[in-house]
């Protein structure tokens, strides 16, 4: 196109966003903008605040995460440490309504690395989507040994606890179930009211199911995996 075209067309597209600005000014803000923009810079900035609101609502959750650069899906370490097609699936199709799962393995099988990628994809999808209503905003992640310490120090006054955010929260990542010293009936306060509601847990031990049921009780450990829970067994598993 000639210059002189270019200079018409540039003056033709001016005269027309100038008569969108003289007779169709913003409803929303009722600037001198042409509507269709006010629109979009609002949806954008709606999405900006909500993303903010999300990493607020997320914030205790991200803190209590290892800070392993490396534990996301696809990533080549994380690869490495998680050779187990379960976990790596584990990681990267749960939901809520997948239930409760326990993972039971020795050290190093990449049980605490899967649900760490789990944990940064949930993340993820709620700061993506703007969410605050995303099973991330409300969910936990707890070591047995700090909620077992926790439960000793807090028996009268559970309102504010750790135990009392890990009971009430959509979804709780317990770590390292069996590595604690205390009485076992901590563990049965925390996964009652959990299993009255429905609400998820994905549990991490270095136990065997036998140990953990003559450690923690059968009715403990099932309220671990039911309703529509599942458990991966790692002992001896190939990838």
């Amino acid at each position: 196109m000639s210059e002189r075209g270019l200079a018409t067309l540039g003056a033709t597209v001016a005269d027309v966003l100038r008569e969108q600005r003289e007779h169709h000014p913003c409803r929303g803000c009722g600037r001198d903008t042409p509507g269709w923009w006010c629109v979009a810079w609002q949806a954008a900035d709606d999405l900006r605040r909500a993303r903010s609101d999300v990493d607020g609502r997320t914030g205790a959750l991200r803190r209590a995460l290892p800070p392993w650069r490396w534990a996301r899906i696809g990533d080549p370490t994380w690869l490495a440490r998680v050779p187990d097609r379960r976990l790596r699936q584990l990681a990267e199709r749960w939901t809520p309504t997948s239930g409760s799962v326990l993972l039971s393995g020795p050290s190093g099988a990449g049980k605490t690395s899967a649900c760490v990628a789990l944990a940064w994809r949930l993340l993820g999808e709620a700061c993506e989507a703007g969410d605050v209503e995303h099973v991330a905003c409300s969910a936990a992640w707890v070591s047995a040994l700090d909620l077992a310490d926790d439960w000793r120090r807090s028996q009268y006054d559970r309102e504010g606890s750790p135990l009392a955010h890990a009971q009430r929260a959509r979804v709780v990542v317990l770590d390292e179930l069996g590595q604690e010293d205390a009485r076992p009936a901590w563990l049965l306060e925390l996964v009652e009211p959990r299993y009255q509601r429905g609400a998820p847990t994905i549990t991490t031990t270095g136990l065997r199911l036998a140990d953990l049921t003559d450690r923690y009780g059968s009715g403990a450990v099932r309220r671990l995996v039911e309703p529509g829970g599942t458990i991966i067994d790692l002992w001896g598993a190939s990838t």
